[in-house]
């Protein structure tokens, strides 16, 4: 049987643990023994009544069977009315836990079967305990046994507050599997629908986008003891948007032969913006060489504003903190790992990992050309250097560096194709101001020193760097 505006599947709780039969309403209890349905003369008697009379009649046919009393909203040509509550527990409407030693005080199912009160608290889910599933975290019932601590599905509209990402259920169902469709509705005004299901109780099938939240090893009530379950699960949200309300799928009144949906607990999860950093694939750059490089990143939240960093930038390079905008010349070859996070001012972060080579734009080669130690106060030398570029683009102006390993002095007038000074052991040599250009591929003029002077030894330089950036060296 169909209730409106929702459509349920399942076995109209009939599952191969529950022995109760189809189309039974109602069953006379005498001294605790079931004796079976009243005879057909009984009923021709009272099947026209309607209303309280007919209320009146079942409950003293019931006897000693009748449990504890069900508030159901007041029903109308479609079905139960709708409520607006505060809360979810303002709108409960079924007592659907018992003691273990009183039974009778809860009927989740209309046939007289509730949870117990001792099975859940065994299984982690007290009243007021908390209870983590699909990620999500609920507030099991904090009402005492015998009262209401579930709502039925009946298109209740419930108040919400706040932003959130996700919106969880933790919910059971009785006489059958039960799928409804209702409205989450935002401050805004607008509104979004979302589809829950929920597997009978007895089931042990988490529902998609769910888990099995509460596994309890017994219920109460008079058609057996089974182990039955509480799932749930979770609905995504419209980003960035502050909930108003949910309302819950529309149905009728609990009754004992239809599917319905039973509410213990609604919870909302904030998991932060989502921030996405494009990945502008591996980069290779030649040292010394300017460097533009754009970082591109959204933010779920179109509004937020994006805070740039990096780490593992090749020394000479930077990154621009409000624009993402990496600028600057590599001063070191090499591979570096390299990591460029985007921050929203919620503190939620998106990040891309990538390499960057800076290969060498220069290349050194160093020829020691001649010796004389016969003078051992005067021990001469003579050494030619070429610097060839390497790179892809015209190096316009340079300054090359490096330090002797030996006690050689070289006096500036006797070097040719550079000006050059020394303090100490740190040599510099710059272009001449006629010759200032070095072109993608070519040599400069070549630096020779003519003479130079060692007391002990001449060992040659074994580092270069031209403009700051590290050659690559061809040294004996």
């Amino acid at each position: 049987m169909n209730s409106a505006g929702r459509t349920y599947t399942g076995n109209g709780g009939h599952s191969r643990h529950s022995p109760r039969k189809e189309g039974r309403a109602l069953h006379i209890h005498q001294r605790g023994n079931r004796l079976g349905r009243p005879s057909m003369s009984t009923w021709s008697r009272f099947r026209n009544l309607k209303g309280p009379r007919f209320a009146l009649v079942a409950a003293v046919l019931v006897g000693s069977a009748v449990v504890a009393a069900q508030p159901t909203p007041a029903a109308g040509a479609a079905g139960a009315a709708a409520a607006s509550c505060t809360s979810l527990s303002a709108c409960y409407d079924n007592v659907g836990i018992s003691l273990d030693s009183n039974p009778a005080m809860a009927d989740f199912d209309r046939h007289g079967n509730s949870f117990s009160d001792e099975a859940l608290t065994a299984a982690g889910a007290a009243r007021g305990a908390t209870v983590d599933s699909a990620g999500m975290r609920f507030t099991f019932p904090d009402v005492p046994v015998g009262a209401s601590d579930n709502t039925v599905a009946q298109g209740q509209t419930i108040d919400l507050s706040g932003a959130a990402d996700k919106l969880g259920f933790l919910m059971s169902g009785s006489n059958g599997s039960a799928t409804g469709t209702g409205t989450v509705t935002y401050t805004d005004g607008s509104a979004q629908s979302y589809t829950i299901t929920t597997p009978d109780w007895l089931s042990t099938t988490p529902p998609s986008d769910g888990a099995v939240a509460v596994s309890t090893a017994h219920r109460n009530g008079p058609e057996g003891a089974y182990p039955v379950n509480i799932f749930s699960q979770t609905v995504a949200l419209t980003p960035g948007k502050t909930l108003a309300s949910v309302t819950l799928p529309p149905g009728g009144p609990l009754e004992p032969s239809t599917p319905a949906l039973h509410i213990f607990a609604i919870s909302t999860l904030t998991t932060g913006n989502t921030v996405t950093v494009t990945h502008p694939g591996n980069q290779t750059s030649a040292a010394g060489t300017p460097v533009n490089l754009q970082i591109q990143a959204s933010d779920s939240d179109p509004g937020q504003t994006l805070t740039y960093s990096a780490d593992g930038l090749p020394t000479g390079l930077s990154i621009n903190s409000g624009t993402g905008l990496i600028t600057g010349r590599p001063t070191s070859t090499g591979t570096s790992t390299v990591t460029v996070t985007a921050t929203d001012t919620t503190g939620s972060t998106g990040s891309a990992t990538f390499s960057w080579t800076v290969n060498p734009i220069c290349q050194i080669t160093y020829t020691d050309r001649h010796r004389d130690n016969r003078i051992v106060a005067l021990r001469t030398y003579s050494a030619e250097i070429d610097i060839k570029n390497i790179g892809n683009t015209p190096i316009n102006g340079w300054t090359l560096r490096f330090s002797f390993r030996g006690d050689q002095r070289i006096v500036s007038k006797w070097v040719i194709g550079g000006n050059y000074s020394q303090s100490g052991k740190d040599a510099t040599i710059t272009n001449y101001s006629f010759q200032p250009t070095i072109d993608a591929g070519a040599t400069a003029p070549r630096i020779t020193l003519v003479l130079g002077y060692y007391t002990n030894s001449f060992t040659p330089p074994n580092s270069f760097t031209l403009n700051g950036t590290t050659c690559v060296d061809n040294i004996p």
